[in-house]
């Protein structure tokens, strides 16, 4: 859940054995200063929601599986077939 979100219930107190939730009044949620140690990911990963969050799905792999394919690998598995790399 988001920050502020606070789990009840019995299996809220699972969460408690991860690093940053406690449990207050209303049941367990992340701490103030686990998000604020957290800052510099957390601004990241909005950024990058907010720039994507408009633009269209793209469900192609742009290249990636022949990157894949040779990516620190001590040979290129099937150099017969061209690679657009």
């Amino acid at each position: 859940p988001g920050y502020g979100v606070a789990l009840v219930g019995p299996a809220a107190d699972r969460y408690l054995e991860r690093a940053g939730y406690v449990r207050q009044s209303g049941g367990v949620t992340v701490s103030r200063e686990h998000l604020h140690a957290r800052l510099g990911t957390v601004t990241f990963i909005a950024d990058l929601l907010r720039a994507t969050a408009s633009r269209p799905a793209r469900f192609n792999c742009f290249g990636m599986h022949e990157w894949a394919m040779v990516y620190r690998a001590p040979s290129v598995r099937h150099s017969r077939v061209p690679l657009r790399l």
